[in-house]
């Protein structure tokens, strides 16, 4: 027994028990309770005075099962130190863990001291930390992300089922037995490992970190791992942690949609049409190399401008902006029109528009123009040619019969416009191409074209029928004098000489004039409006110059023409012949001498004897 000091308390025993923060008890060896101190008392609730005397097992009884040294086991065995939940009678258990151990004899009986120590706060703590160990382990093994804690060598310490499946493996066990090194096992490009740590060691976390890996079957796909480093004491790196998740299916629709953005890309820039994109503010996002070409303008001085401003002729403002309106209501319009190149001129192009949308809004529209000028030459250059003479340029049959409809209606429309038809034939024409050849013949219509065009106004139309014939109309005369004014100066035109082929050739025709004073019938119902050639002279063996004016009347006054009238014609006007291209002088152009350049009443020509109607060659 260890000796004690001679200045030992003798009650230090006695307080020792009853002062001890621990519940603590004193029983004899029948299981009687002969103390209790103060903490039992607040530890179970019971008075010292109450359990004094009771036996203990009738006082404090186990619930549950009794752990001790980790093990458990049951209530009932006689040892019951250990830790367990503890109960008086109907009171709350608590949570201790008893000590038993003898403590002397008193009268001869052994004596024993239970304390009882209160591990409720510890036991709650444990239970937190269980439940928050039960969490993490569910949430680890049931993330639909794939995690993992490797060393920074390059072996799996843990992963969960979720990465185990992506990676192709069955268990975790196996996925973690089958990978030794990280790095040549499981990226497609080693070096991808590399560059994971590296910014791991410089910023201590990555995130979208992704990758072309294997899978168990050495098929590959695509992943994103985001990661941190844990450091232990001294700052080095214990582990990586991180998740992984599978991106093969959004990198599969990255590809598809970056190779329709380079299909889309290359056509926008290689297109030989011109494209521009238009946003919804009327301003120009984006202009492809062909509308530079097309424009003359270029990218950097359209960006954030107005298509209006630069492209739209100032007469085609209200066509553009009802074709945007239709186009933003949802429709692809197509249109020819004329935009505006940057010199100025205006470019004939085929514009298509169309409205585009992402997410199902209007995000802008896209027109593409192609240049149809050529194809517009080439038109006018066919319409030309289908409506005038190839050889003089002068307008067709079918334009003269045309521009006759409007030059009637405009006479019929306006009560004080006269119109007048003249039918030019061109005298002994055979003998030219008979005599200087067919080259000739067409020099001189060319010639007769040229110096007809100049006898008239731009208003008024010269036609070649076919052959040597040709028309006039004149439109909007103020009078009958006025008619006979262009006739004569057509006469005077055509009596110049013109050298051909080293000829002298003075060109003479015939012509007739029909009138129209008023409004008349259409043409085709019109005996005297009909267009044919004046051949009348010439088949009564007349000269070669002669001319048949004829005025329609609808009154059954005299006209002042009739006095020179040869015949009157059924319908009451008459047929007056003059000879506009005979030599008259001034004084008689106002009154052309009726059947002048050696023509008579009847007809009988008065040309001297031994004269030739055919051009002379000269010496």
């Amino acid at each position: 027994m260890t000796s004690l000091a001679p200045d030992f308390p003798e009650d230090l025993y006695r307080r020792l028990f009853l002062d001890t923060p621990n519940a603590a008890l004193v029983c004899d060896a029948d299981g009687r309770i002969l103390a209790v101190n103060q903490a039992f008392e607040a530890l179970f609730g019971a008075a010292a005075a109450a359990v004094a005397g009771t036996r203990l097992g009738d006082l404090l009884r186990p619930v549950g099962e009794i752990v001790r040294d980790g093990a458990c086991l049951p209530a009932d065995e006689a040892d019951l130190t250990g830790e367990a939940l503890w109960a008086v009678d109907d009171g709350e258990p608590v949570a201790v863990q008893v000590l038993s151990f003898p403590v002397g004899t008193a009268a001869g009986r052994p004596l024993g001291c239970c304390i009882y120590r209160d591990i409720s706060t510890r036991r709650l703590a444990e239970d937190q930390l269980q439940a928050t160990e039960h969490k993490y382990h569910s949430f680890f093994e049931n993330a639909v992300e794939g995690i993992f804690r490797t060393t920074p060598g390059g072996r799996y310490l843990d992963v969960n089922r979720t990465l185990a499946r992506i990676y192709g493996f069955a268990t975790v066990a196996e996925m973690v037995a089958h990978f030794r090194d990280i790095k040549s096992q499981l990226y497609v490009d080693p070096g991808r490992r590399d560059d994971f740590v590296r910014e791991l060691a410089a910023r201590d976390e990555v995130h979208n970190f992704e990758s072309a890996i294997r899978k168990k079957d050495g098929s590959v796909i695509w992943i994103s791992e985001n990661a941190r480093v844990v450091r232990n004491a001294q700052g080095a790196p214990v582990w990586y942690e991180g998740t992984v998740v599978d991106i093969t299916d959004r990198k599969r629709a990255e590809q598809e949609l970056e190779i329709q953005r380079a299909y889309f890309s290359q056509l926008f820039a290689n297109s030989p049409q011109a494209i521009t994109l238009i946003d919804n503010q009327r301003t120009i996002v984006d202009v492809n190399k062909g509308f530079e070409a097309l424009f003359g303008y270029q990218l950097a001085e359209l960006r954030g401008c107005g298509m209006r401003e630069f492209l739209v002729p100032d007469d085609l403002r209200t066509e553009c902006e009802n074709l945007r309106m239709a186009i933003l209501a949802g429709r692809s319009v197509q249109r020819e029109t004329l935009r505006r190149h940057r010199d100025g001129r205006n470019i004939p192009v085929s514009m298509i528009g169309f409205p585009v949308h992402i997410q199902g809004d209007m995000a802008g529209i896209i027109y593409i123009y192609q240049d149809i000028s050529e194809r517009k030459a080439f038109e006018a250059q066919i319409t030309h040619q289908a409506f005038h003479d190839a050889l003089t340029g002068l307008p067709n049959r079918s334009l003269l019969a045309d521009r006759l409809d409007r030059a009637l209606s405009r006479s019929r429309r306006r009560g004080d416009a006269q119109s007048a038809v003249l039918m030019i034939d061109l005298d002994k024409f055979k003998g030219v191409n008979d005599t200087l050849g067919h080259q000739a013949g067409d020099q001189l219509l060319v010639e007769v074209a040229k110096r007809l065009v100049a006898c008239v106004r731009s208003m008024d139309t010269v036609a070649r029928l076919g052959g040597d014939e040709f028309a006039v109309i004149l439109e909007e005369c103020k009078s009958k004098r006025e008619v006979l004014a262009v006739v004569e100066r057509i006469g005077v035109s055509l009596g110049r000489p013109f050298s051909l082929n080293g000829a002298t050739v003075t060109p003479e025709a015939s012509i007739g004039v029909v009138c129209v004073p008023g409004p008349t019938p259409r043409p085709r119902r019109s005996s005297g409006t009909r267009i044919s050639p004046c051949t009348g002279p010439r088949s009564r063996g007349g000269p070669s110059c002669c001319s048949i004016t004829r005025c329609i009347r609808r009154s059954s006054k005299p006209s002042p023409w009739s006095r020179n009238c040869a015949r009157p014609w059924p319908d009451g006007s008459c047929c007056c012949t003059t000879s506009p291209s005979s030599r008259s002088t001034p004084g008689r152009s106002k009154a052309l001498k009726p059947w002048c350049a050696g023509t008579t009443p009847t007809g009988a020509s008065s040309r001297r004897p031994g004269s030739s109607p055919w051009p002379r060659r000269r010496a």
